[in-house]
């Protein structure tokens, strides 16, 4: 089945929860694991941030999911080999370097699109109006937008 997700968006927004983990608890920008399926790599840092914002952590740095991520060693595996791109506390740096706090809000709609779409077309609904998967994800995006 084909994916519906936008990896430089959630990257983006995973440079904002590692900045600021209070909007991990955000009503007005809920989000799930289900926001975060494309790659596993992405469903391990989602998880990881929520339960060390749980523990009290305001930031998060490559250091603290590294110890943290050493006590699940399947997640860990996944952390360490950060989807094939190389280093992983490089990757961190990077999300965390170009994404802006101030852009939080359209990294969030933009990713919360890709679930919705997702859930309708796992329910059985036609999608084909606003996701055609012979377009690349930066046209779906720009369909979404009109």
């Amino acid at each position: 089945m084909e994916k519906i997700y936008d990896t430089t968006k959630v990257n983006m927004l995973l440079g904002c929860l590692l900045q600021d983990t209070s909007l991990i608890t955000s009503d007005k920008y809920p989000l799930c694991k289900d926001d975060f399926v494309g790659h596993a790599f992405d469903n391990v840092m989602y998880v990881s941030i929520v339960n060390l914002s749980r523990n009290g952590y305001k930031t998060i740095s490559f250091f603290d999911l590294d110890k943290y991520l050493q006590k699940h060693e399947a997640e860990y595996q996944i952390f360490k080999d950060c989807r094939d791109k190389g280093d992983v506390e490089d990757f961190l740096d990077t999300i965390v370097y170009l994404s802006k706090l101030e852009n939080y809000e359209n990294y969030y709609n933009d990713v919360r699109k890709m679930s919705v779409l997702r859930k309708l077309r796992d329910r059985g609904y036609s999608i084909e109006t606003f996701f055609d998967f012979n377009k690349s994800e930066t046209d779906n995006l720009k369909n979404l937008e009109q």
